[in-house]
């Protein structure tokens, strides 16, 4: 069984719009409050349909499975775009100190590895599933 998605179970950040992606804001126009919450929309959207793509899993063991020999386990991917996110709020000194350095630094890199990369699974000790959906709720949570 899979296990809970706290970053939908969250009472405080409820799903505003199941119904598909929002339009990427336009920023070049419109007052600052207003885009500010447009983009925090925005991410949610986006990170909340990301997470609903790994619905699909059967169980927990899905997670940590290739899809070919040249990628990490889905795991890698439900983590990474979490700490793309926490690396760009840094960058843009939105976020002043890391979320989960630890996380942080097993999902940092690997989207695109190549046949000379280390893809040897006994150099990696992957967080379980509720691990990193905890960690992904952190981050959307917006406390930043």
């Amino acid at each position: 069984m899979t296990s809970p998605t706290p970053e939908i179970a969250s009472p405080s950040h409820p799903i505003k719009n199941r119904t598909g992606l929002l339009r990427t804001p336009d920023l070049s126009q419109g007052l600052a409050p207003e885009k500010r919450e447009e983009i925090a929309l925005y991410f949610t959207n986006t990170f909340d349909t990301y997470t609903r793509l790994f619905d699909c899993l059967a169980d927990d063991a899905g997670y940590f499975q290739k899809s070919i020999p040249l990628r990490h386990p889905l795991i890698f991917y439900l983590g990474h775009t979490a700490t793309f996110f926490v690396n760009k709020l840094l960058l843009a000194k939105l976020l002043h100190e890391r979320i989960d350095p630890h996380m942080e630094s097993v999902f940092a890199v690997g989207v695109d590895e190549m046949s000379w990369d280390d893809l040897n699974e006994d150099h990696y000790d992957w967080p379980n599933v509720y691990e990193v959906k905890a960690y992904r709720a952190k981050v959307r949570a917006g406390t930043w």
